[in-house]
């Protein structure tokens, strides 16, 4: 099994984590998830570099968490240095074909501020009020979600409010195949997109 890994852009999504739990009898699979490990791999996805971290144990029984992000992700000269090749990546994973996980998932977007909807959940809240000669600006929200597999939206403008980063955080079920990854970052893109940006669902 070769699991698909993000494309994560620069112009859009800097990072992506999944942190699952997996339950199995399979003594493989539970003796696999015991072991203290940390991978550390690079890959490319058109022009981007990207990096990927996997853990497994740090004293969390049936933990398997995976982040994936770019170099602009990370602070000046934090940027980390592969430990592990592709390969050995996926022939861990395999050990994990075909199970249910529970994971929680977190992307953080970059947007341009100018591209986001007048009426959206961002500049419809960022607008400067004055009140007696006092100008008062949202720089940033948090928000809970309930009733939805999302868990909280997160905005924040930054710098000279020309950029926009949102993180989005969600709870939901998902098999564990050569697609895993792929659907995790592409649901929450589509959240992004829809929440975030106003895109239409197909046949609104």
């Amino acid at each position: 099994m070769q699991i698909k890994l993000p494309a994560l852009s620069v112009d859009n999504c800097l990072a992506f984590t999944a942190c699952g739990e997996i339950k199995s009898d399979v003594s493989s699979v539970s003796e696999a998830l015991k072991v203290d490990r940390e991978f550390v791999v690079h890959y490319q996805q058109g022009r981007d570099d990207i990096f990927l971290r996997l853990q497994t144990g740090q004293g969390e029984k049936d933990h398997i968490h995976i982040d994936c992000a770019l170099p602009a992700f990370f602070p000046e000269g934090k940027i980390p240095k592969a430990t592990n090749s592709v390969e050995e990546l996926q022939d861990l994973f395999s050990i994990f074909e075909g199970l249910e996980v529970s994971v929680g998932i977190m992307a953080e977007f970059a947007v341009l501020y100018e591209k986001l909807p007048d009426d959206g959940l961002v500049r419809s809240l960022s607008k400067e009020v004055s009140v007696d000669n006092i100008t008062i600006q949202l720089r940033g929200a948090d928000y809970k979600l309930t009733g939805t597999p999302l868990d909280k939206i997160e905005w924040r403008l930054m710098g000279d409010d020309t950029n926009v980063r949102v993180n989005i955080t969600a709870s939901i079920k998902e098999r564990f195949n050569v697609d895993y990854l792929e659907n995790l970052f592409s649901w929450l893109q589509n959240q992004f997109n829809k929440v975030v940006l106003g895109a239409k669902s197909d046949g609104e």
